[in-house]
């Protein structure tokens, strides 16, 4: 399995000093050209689904914490709360390859699909092509 996945932003002064909010500024990249996965192996699919959606907890979570600091954006200061995401994702990430063994692990790769599942719908209004 190689699963290429990566954020997008566009946080340009002239073109986001208007915006009411930062939702379409940052975007939850898959990259399949940069990608192999095994579609015949459910456990690996799985696991791939749940890598994407944990990138889009990270996606999520960076344009809740944009919308939170529009002054620190607009002077240009937001790669720490980049920073800070990045490293959170991190370690989420971490923890979710050990609990579920890579998705190797049924009752562990169960438990993170739900977890991940659960901040995604609490960082609802942050999605980006979610109709409210």
């Amino acid at each position: 399995l190689i699963a290429n996945f990566g954020l997008e932003t566009n946080l340009k002064k002239e073109e986001i000093k208007d915006l009411k909010t930062f939702n379409q500024q940052v975007i939850n990249l898959f990259s399949p050209n940069n990608s192999w996965i095994d579609w015949t192996d459910n456990s690996r699919l799985r696991y791939a689904i749940t890598l994407f959606d944990l990138n889009e907890w990270m996606a999520r979570e960076l344009r809740k914490r944009l919308n939170e600091n529009r002054k620190l954006v607009l002077s240009g200061q937001y790669q720490s709360l980049q920073e800070e995401v990045r490293k959170e994702f991190e370690k989420l990430h971490h923890d979710y390859d050990n609990d579920s063994n890579f998705g190797n692990n049924p009752i562990g790769q169960i438990n993170w699909e739900k977890r991940i599942n659960e901040r995604l719908i609490a960082l609802g209004e942050f999605c980006k092509t979610c109709e409210f």
